[in-house]
């Protein structure tokens, strides 16, 4: 908390020459959050916007308010030190800091491409698979020019919307009513 004395008195902070002002007229209080309080000593008395002051009671006031000492002298708030612009300024510098750090942070973030997975027929994906993998480079070849094909298309999934064809069961051999022979092998092995 900062006191600032007001007064005719040399060792007041806010000195005041006229005769009719006490030497130590009125305090002023600041506190660290920027409020403020008069407290008038004086004897001719102290006025906030035309009202006197109860001696030796703390009033709050704002640098808006008209002050005045026995009605001859008021006080000119540029004397008073401004401590509220100081936590202004480190606000305002610390939002300005946050909107930087935030600017730099969305423009220069890598987007990845946005590359459509399309579709593919599960009949088709064979003779895909087959024609992409004849053009893939070979080891130590760069890959310019060729098909890059996502996993997927290698293992079945679910989100196959055509149905699969339906496969019919074989046909079942009918037993031979005659009965075949035995053929002798060609090259017996004499022992």
């Amino acid at each position: 908390m900062k006191v600032i004395s007001i007064g005719r008195g040399e060792d007041c902070n806010i000195v005041l020459p006229e005769n009719v002002i006490s030497r130590r007229h009125a305090i002023l209080k600041i506190h660290a959050t920027g409020k403020m309080e008069l407290i008038d000593m004086g004897q001719n008395g102290t006025f906030v916007n035309g009202i006197k002051l109860t001696p030796n009671i703390p009033y709050p006031v704002t640098r808006k308010d008209v002050v005045s000492f026995a009605h001859v002298r008021q006080l000119d708030w540029s004397l008073v030190p401004n401590t509220m612009r100081i936590y202004r300024y480190i606000a305002l510098g610390a939002v300005l800091a946050v909107a930087i750090v935030v600017a730099i942070v969305f423009f220069f973030k890598e987007k990845e491409p946005d590359i459509p997975q399309l579709p593919v027929n599960p009949v088709h994906k064979e003779a895909v698979n087959d024609s992409v993998r004849q053009e893939s480079p070979k080891e130590g070849e760069r890959g310019e020019g060729t098909l890059a094909i996502p996993k997927s298309l290698d293992e079945p999934s679910g989100a196959d919307l055509l149905p699969k064809p339906k496969k019919k069961p074989a046909a079942k051999e009918k037993p031979d009513t005659v009965a075949k022979e035995k053929t002798p092998e060609k090259n017996p092995i004499i022992m």
